[in-house]
């Protein structure tokens, strides 16, 4: 098993490849983007590969071994030529415009 490999069984997020990971005395930095093929364009539903540009989001997520774990996500952005529309894409375990993790939240709630 590969030390990416690892991570990604230690973060249980099946859509995501990591690709590279930075360790520090206080952070633990996770490179990551998905694994599928294409996006959904949001409003006519029709598939697209057609990527127009891809940007780094950074995410936090659950402490691990003591330090703080940041995910840094490849998002590409899609053009879908049937609405004529740019979309990006979006996680499951990240809300829209939320800089945490839904697990994070969630523990930092319960707290």
């Amino acid at each position: 098993m590969s030390e990416n490999s690892i991570y990604e069984f230690l973060l249980n997020l099946p859509l995501l490849e990591v690709t590279k990971v930075a360790l520090d005395k206080h952070h633990l930095v996770i490179n990551c983007r998905s694994k599928l093929g294409g996006g959904i364009c949001p409003c006519c539903q029709q598939k697209t590969d057609v990527v127009n540009q891809r940007y780094t989001r950074l995410v936090s997520d659950l402490s691990m071994s003591g330090r703080n774990v940041l995910l840094q996500l490849e998002v590409r952005q899609f053009y879908c030529s049937v609405c004529d529309r740019y979309f990006s894409e979006q996680f499951d375990f990240v809300s829209e415009h939320s800089h945490t993790t839904t697990r994070q939240a969630k523990w930092i709630f319960m707290l």
